[in-house]
């Protein structure tokens, strides 16, 4: 099932997207040499699954992020690659971040940005403001991937089909189609005109985190993937040590840290860890889940799903 909707994916969907987003019929043309173009808005988990696999399937994929990410789960995603200096194309792997074999690298200029996706060799992190992404290139699919906490602005005009993940979108208005993130149903369709709760994020008992106790400055005595128990010290914030809860389970995993020297903020998640045998890098099953998605709603055009959950066809 899956090989036949790549056949459709591939084969049918892509002539429309680009015709609409070019506008004419010159954009056959660039079809045949890059697939569609798609901006993917945030470098989170969720954004980072989305943008490898339409990557992997031969499209101008772009990531978008104009502010320092704050992911701490950071081996599942390709927000790393924005803290790297921009360097030469064929040293992607030293300046940027991988995932799961694919790698992605940061530009700073729409014309950096046209050339890393000429030449295909990495997925370009745009450390830019949108309205310069928007400009450099003529794009048929937009997906907003940032997990907002607050309501979105309008951005059905950006792009042929838009697709927003999680709260804050309205299905119709502020997107044409939103998809839910939940642990409940991740990957559900979102009737038209409703808008999802916040938050939309994992939680559950298999889930432990730390907050930061004030604003402050990460610096950090461990890493990801490191077994931790109660009580062990993993890093500080200001003059603040930051410990292992003593409800953790022992032998812990480190799944989420921030980048030593990273600026937190009250509150902020800076500790994520995950129970004993844990994948803690790589693609999440939710974030595959998820991905298929917006790979199916890209193949359908954006038409009325919404009842569809990914559950059955995982």
């Amino acid at each position: 099932m899956i090989f036949l909707f790549f056949v459709v994916y591939r084969d049918v969907t892509f002539n429309a997207h680009w015709s609409r987003a070019c506008g004419d019929t010159a954009g056959a043309q660039g079809m045949d040499a890059y697939g569609i173009s798609v901006i993917v808005r945030g470098t989170g988990e969720y954004g980072s699954a989305i943008a490898r696999e339409l990557f992997l399937a031969g499209n101008a994929v772009v990531l978008q992020q104009s502010t320092p990410p704050a992911e701490i789960r950071r081996l599942r995603c390709f927000s790393d690659a924005w803290f790297c200096s921009p360097g030469p194309f064929a040293m992607a792997s030293l300046s940027g971040a991988q995932l799961e074999g694919v790698f992605a690298r940061r530009v700073d200029s729409p014309a950096t940005l046209t050339a890393c996706l000429g030449r295909r060799e990495a997925i370009p992190l745009a450390a830019m403001p949108l309205e310069h992404v928007i400009s450099a290139w003529p794009w048929a699919v937009l997906v907003d991937a940032r997990m907002l906490r607050a309501p979105a602005k309008p951005q059905r005009h950006l792009a042929g089909l838009t697709i927003g993940l999680g709260g804050g979108f309205l299905g119709g208005e502020t997107v044409d189609l939103v998809i839910g993130c939940d642990d409940q149903n991740p990957g559900a369709f979102v009737p038209t005109g409703h808008c999802l709760p916040f938050p939309q994020e994992e939680s559950g008992p298999l889930r432990t985190v730390c907050r930061a106790p004030h604003d402050g400055i990460f610096h950090t005595a461990a890493r990801i993937g490191d077994r931790v128990s109660p009580g062990e010290t993993i890093g500080w914030v200001g003059a603040s040590e930051i410990r292992i809860p003593d409800h953790a389970p022992q032998n812990s995993l480190i799944r989420g840290l921030p980048r030593d020297g990273a600026t937190v903020r009250d509150s902020d998640e800076i500790l994520d860890l995950a129970p004993p045998g844990s994948r803690v890098s790589g693609v999440s099953v939710k974030a595959r889940t998820i991905t298929r998605a917006v790979m199916l709603a890209i193949a359908s055009d954006g038409e009325p799903i919404h009842d569809f959950l990914l559950r059955h066809w995982r």
